[in-house]
């Protein structure tokens, strides 16, 4: 599971043949303003050009505004500063039915 500004969460999941599938993916890091799976020094100069800003006004850049709350401030640096040097999971490779694999 991916989403701009946030890491990878990873994990498998079993689908049962249930008309609805439930799954919890658990809480995600922030500070990925750069969408690169990894919060580092590109984020954090995202950030620092935008800091102080909010919606509306010139040079305000989304990407970091970690708290979607439409300003970025010490709450979004604090943040990003909570997760640098960390990166999101992997990617899964998918895993297929026996009746694919050849023999």
């Amino acid at each position: 599971m991916k989403d701009p500004k946030y890491l990878a969460n990873g994990g498998s999941l079993v689908l049962t043949g249930a008309a609805v599938t439930n799954v919890e993916m658990g809480f995600v890091r922030t500070g990925d303003a750069s969408d690169n799976n990894v919060v580092d020094s590109t984020d954090f100069a995202i950030l620092r050009g935008t800091f102080g800003k909010s919606v509306g006004q010139p040079g305000y850049d989304d990407r970091a505004d970690f708290d979607g709350n439409e300003a970025v401030n010490a709450t979004d640096f604090s943040l990003l500063r909570g997760n640098f040097g960390t990166s999101g999971a992997p990617p899964l490779a998918p895993v297929l039915p026996v009746d694919f694999v050849e023999r």
